[in-house]
């Protein structure tokens, strides 16, 4: 892959461009396990730059969690988080604490950390207007609420989720409408 390429050449940006171009893929159908195998080759190498790494190290943390390793996940999404205050860079703020929410819940139940870190998320995504992250952070956010019997509001959350991710998929030049929205994964568990 262009992305296996651009490692063993050591080209840290391509590498990573080419890492989250082909993210979502293994993200929503797996194999979730290259997804962890392709962010560490990218993240050893020593050229890329912070904002890169951080954006990569949450990819990283995603792909940790999907395959069920919550503190190597956790300690992904600090890393990045740590990384993209230093930098100012409030988008990669917002991501990463969407990640660090996703994790807490979906893994470990920590519902009122991750209701923190979800809402700081929202925030963050909605100022720098960032619509992907704040689909994501309400798919998470939807998650705390079906786990704590609130299903009503989970579904409503959802389809505000599957909305903003289509849009920002729409955005991107997807071509159409739809994308990365795990969240009509997840709307459809609760429905079942």
């Amino acid at each position: 892959s262009a992305c296996r390429r651009a490692v063993q050449r050591g080209e840290g940006s391509v590498a990573a461009a080419s890492f989250a171009a082909i993210w979502q893929v293994p993200m929503c159908r797996g194999p979730h396990g290259l997804g962890v195998e392709l962010a560490r080759s990218v993240l050893a190498l020593p050229s890329l730059g912070p904002e890169a790494r951080a954006a990569t190290l949450i990819r990283y943390g995603n792909a940790l969690r999907l395959t069920g390793q919550p503190g190597a996940a956790a300690e992904a999404m600090h890393a990045a988080l740590a990384l993209s205050r230093a930098a100012g860079d409030r988008r990669g703020m917002a991501a990463a604490q969407a990640g660090s929410g996703m994790v807490l819940t979906s893994l470990e139940g920590r519902y009122d950390e991750a209701a923190v870190l979800l809402q700081a998320a929202l925030a963050g995504a909605r100022e720098v207007g960032d619509m992907l992250t704040e689909g994501l952070a309400l798919d998470a956010w939807g998650l705390v609420l079906a786990d704590t019997g609130q299903t009503a509001a989970c579904l409503q959350v959802w389809t505000q989720a599957a909305a903003l991710q289509r849009a920002a998929a729409w955005r991107r030049g997807a071509g159409q409408p739809g994308g990365p929205c795990c969240s009509e994964r997840s709307s459809s568990i609760v429905l079942a």
